[in-house]
């Protein structure tokens, strides 16, 4: 019953201008890595589905491909990610998640009132990005 036309969340792809963000993408070491910034304002959702990332990366085992996500402002009532049947809100700006993609129908939502920032990094994974999401060395990013 949505509107198929409602736009559901905001890219950009040019950081240029907050060099932080380069920092972020390229502490996981990923290789062929496609980052985004989902802007997600007051009305917007994203609504439940199973990402198609092989698409982006043909012939790769599904399980080097990773999407991280790193919450880029402290979350506002109304926020939320639904992983299956979990809910996730309450994040701080830094906070860093990541999910089993092909596999977890999931969606996203922003009944506040104001923007949620995400930063989104897909590519596939290195031994450093193993490493670092094993022993979970970033713990949160310093936003």
């Amino acid at each position: 019953g949505g509107d198929p036309k409602m736009s559901i969340v905001d890219v950009v792809d040019n950081f240029d201008a907050y060099p932080f963000i380069q920092q972020m993408i390229d502490f996981f070491g990923l290789e062929k890595v496609k980052p985004r910034l989902h802007v997600q304002r007051t009305g917007q959702v994203f609504n439940r589905h199973i990402d198609k990332l092989d698409d982006l990366y043909p012939g790769e085992p599904w399980d080097k491909i990773i999407r991280i996500a790193i919450m880029l402002e402290d979350w506002e009532p109304g926020q939320f990610y639904q992983y299956g049947n979990d809910v996730y809100d309450r994040w701080s700006a830094g906070d860093v998640h990541w999910f089993d993609w092909p596999n977890v129908p999931h969606a996203t939502a922003n009944a506040s009132s104001y923007p949620r920032y995400t930063l989104q990094i897909t590519g596939l994974k290195t031994a450093k990005t193993e490493e670092i999401l094993a022993n979970k060395q970033f713990q949160t990013f310093n936003i």
